[in-house]
């Protein structure tokens, strides 16, 4: 049900790829082949190039929340009452059905970043960062439809994203 849903928001997902694939390639670009001569400053840019992917959380979450709050609306309105199904398997079927949107997106901002950036070619490294990407994903994607389940309205989930990137 959820995977259906989704696909009827290609807004949702093209938004969602258009963010990773242009902060990928700004990210990357900015840092163009930083490090090859493995000095300090090198390593610096590496790292703060790194720290820089963490950012692409913040933007999706809040593309993320809206659609999570309006299925949980549906939810408590229609299947809840005609107990479809439970609530552990409404939160695993929306986490399971962006599990193909997210490796696609972690993909595409490897691809665009980690090249640019000059980092290691070697598999064992490259799929350690790679995996890593995926697994971030994962995380903010549950952080995010968490808030977004525990909040009353759109307002109180954006307040608690602030407060979070804040403290």
């Amino acid at each position: 049900i959820h995977t259906v849903a989704l696909w009827r928001k290609p807004d949702y997902i093209w938004n969602k790829i258009v963010l990773h694939v242009a902060q990928a390639l700004f990210n990357g670009f900015s840092f163009w082949k930083a490090g090859k001569s493995g000095g300090v400053f090198e390593l610096e840019l590496r790292l703060f190039s790194i720290f820089i992917f963490l950012f692409v959380a913040g933007g999706v979450i809040v593309q993320l929340q809206p659609l999570s709050m309006a299925n949980c609306a549906i939810f408590e309105a229609r299947e809840k009452k005609l107990k479809t199904y439970s609530w552990i398997a409404f939160v695993t079927g929306q986490m399971v059905a962006e599990i193909p949107y997210l490796i696609l997106c972690g993909a595409l901002y490897f691809v665009g970043f980690y090249f640019t950036v000059g980092f290691p070619t070697k598999a064992s490294v490259s799929g350690q960062f790679f995996l890593e990407m995926i697994l971030h994903q994962f995380l903010y994607t549950a952080v995010g439809q968490g808030i977004a389940v525990f909040s009353p309205n759109e307002y109180f989930a954006l307040l608690v994203n602030c407060y979070d990137a804040w403290k």
